[in-house]
């Protein structure tokens, strides 16, 4: 959802995320790494205090995007536009995002049952992806392989 914050102007975009939160802050490396310094990342325990438009409620709920002119989105349209600031093999997310309702509506409805899920997702993550957002692991692949291998095995015997 977009809003518009008048309170604050900024020269780049900022994504504000809850800081005691290990899964919001691993994507946030994540999206750090496609939008590099395009996109300013802190956790709203830090900054928060700079946006008045937006409530600790509301940070503690879902991340926000400020953008310089004052436009403010939340949840999945935040995180697609921040990742949205990238190579341009990313930017079609949220143009879709924007322009497709059914998508739309997907997006959203997945972020909310994201963010209400967090921490179990952290441990999913970690195990599929490893504990270090720079340098990802693919253990789901080997695990894919091996279950795949096992039902053959099983299967033909």
């Amino acid at each position: 959802m977009k809003e518009r914050d008048s309170s604050h102007f900024i020269n780049r975009p900022w994504l504000i995320w809850d800081g005691t939160c290990g899964f919001c802050k691993y994507w946030t490396v994540r999206w750090k790494k496609i939008s590099g310094d395009l996109v300013y990342y802190a956790p709203y325990q830090e900054v928060g205090h700079k946006f008045a438009n937006i409530t600790e409620d509301q940070f503690r709920k879902e991340v926000h995007l400020v953008e310089p002119d004052g436009s403010i989105y939340r949840g999945a349209a935040a995180a697609l536009r921040t990742i949205h600031y990238g190579p341009k093999h990313w930017q079609w997310l949220y143009r879709w995002y924007a322009a497709i309702p059914w998508l739309k509506d997907l997006f959203d409805t997945s972020y909310v049952w994201v963010a209400k899920h967090r921490s179990q997702l952290y441990r999913v993550t970690i195990i599929l992806l490893g504990s270090d957002p720079n340098r990802l692991k693919m253990y789901w692949l080997g695990y894919l392989i091996g279950l795949v291998t096992l039902v053959y095995f099983i299967s033909t015997a």
